[in-house]
């Protein structure tokens, strides 16, 4: 049996769970999100002890070699000692500039951080508040070319966090930020490549901000950029993405909600139908793909199978946390 201290307390973990769960069953406020070892919400530090190897899988090693590993995926091999305390290692603060609706069930939300802050677009950060409570978020902004970083959040029904921003959130207020995570990112090495950027709802945001910062830098392919949605409703940046490749050889934006009237004489139906009809060949391409899991994990199979190399597919699946 063995044994997790933190501040102060000392708990038992069952047979089998992990030192997330253990934290929460004992009343501690962890932070954590989507349970799966994606979001690295639930990053906490062992300062005495020796986390489970896997547990650390995606954590930077300059924080891995500190003892930040993740709880959600840690299953205590020997007694360990934790700290949510990073002394500005993990997270810096950040100020709410603005919470603006997209649409009715997606907001805008306008961050600035309050110390220097390096990210590239199209990577993701966890937000968290006072009360411990994160969840990731997609960065849609550009370095060098936008004060502000730019996250897009969807209102999940009994969402926590998500309740929190459109109800609570104003200018002003202050957030913890962690990060940045991911790897869908434009990669300099992919100048003339074609470029396809598929995703649902907010799976919008990295692509927009890859798209961006491909056209920042000149990109030598073509550029093709899908967004799908249920309804013409959901897709929310349309006017948007009409100006911003309006008159741009070679670049296209192609609404494609799944049912009701087409948008811009674009295609109605899935999302993965609508990219492999295009794309039957998918040889050479850099492919991005971001929203729903399932989806997701679907086109990425089908991209491999249509010749994209795997190393050359950016998947990035949007977990949710469960409602609270």
């Amino acid at each position: 049996m063995f044994t997790l201290r933190i501040d102060g307390r000392e708990i038992a973990p069952r047979p089998d769970e992990t030192v997330l769960d253990a934290l929460l069953r004992s009343g501690v406020e962890a932070p954590h999100s989507c349970r799966a070892g994606a979001c690295r919400a639930c990053l906490v530090r062992a300062t005495a002890g020796a986390p489970p190897e896997d547990a650390a899988d995606g954590v930077p090693p300059p924080l891995r070699e500190r003892g930040w590993f993740l709880a959600c995926l840690a299953r205590p091999a020997s007694d360990l000692t934790l700290t949510y305390e990073d002394d500005g290692e993990t997270s810096v603060e950040a100020e709410v500039r603005s919470v603006e609706l997209l649409a009715p069930d997606v907001a805008r939300l306008a961050l600035r951080p309050r110390e220097e802050f390096s990210y590239r677009p199209g990577q993701y950060v966890v937000l968290r508040r006072d009360d411990g409570l994160s969840r990731p978020y997609s960065l849609a902004s550009v370095p060098g070319e936008d004060d502000e970083l730019e996250l897009h959040v969807r209102r999940v029904p009994g969402g926590a966090f998500s309740g929190f921003v459109f109800e609570d959130l104003v200018a002003g207020d202050r957030l913890a930020l962690r990060g940045p995570f991911g790897s869908c990112v434009y990669p300099e090495t992919a100048a003339d490549e074609p470029l396809v950027l598929a995703g649902t709802g907010t799976g919008l945001a990295p692509l927009l901000g890859v798209l961006r910062e491909a056209l920042r830098r000149g990109h030598g392919g073509t550029i093709d950029l899908y967004h799908g949605g249920r309804t013409a409703d959901d897709l929310y940046l349309d006017e948007r993405l009409s100006r911003l490749v309006d008159g741009r050889d070679g670049v296209r934006y192609v609404p494609s909600p799944l049912g009701g009237p087409p948008v811009r004489g674009g295609p109605v139906g899935r999302l993965d139908e609508v990219v492999f009809a295009r794309h039957a060949d998918l040889t050479g391409h850099r492919v991005f793909l971001c929203g729903a899991p399932d989806l997701v994990q679907k086109m990425r199979k089908q991209a491999f199978l249509r010749g994209a190399e795997l190393d050359a597919i950016h998947a990035d699946p949007f977990l949710s946390a469960p409602p609270r």
